[in-house]
């Protein structure tokens, strides 16, 4: 069952829920590929949203806080 993020920017960028989904399960493979994170794990959630963000052609920024090792998504205007 899509979440509602997903139904959302399915919506936002005129692509099937199917679509959506599907990229979202390829941006949680990549996160699941690239780093050493899992999904209890909040800033696995925010890298899954900006690869998904930057999959569906957002411009996005994400920061990786050395100092505390938190990920911010930042979206560019």
């Amino acid at each position: 069952m899509p979440t509602d993020l997903v139904k959302q920017k399915a919506e936002e960028h005129d692509i099937s829920v199917e679509e959506a989904e599907e990229k979202w399960k390829k941006a949680k493979e990549v996160v699941k590929d690239q780093y050493d994170l899992d999904e209890d794990d909040d800033e696995f959630w925010a890298l899954v949203n900006g690869v998904f963000s930057n999959m569906l052609g957002e411009k996005i920024k994400i920061i990786n806080n050395k100092h505390n090792n938190k990920v911010k998504i930042t979206k560019i205007t």
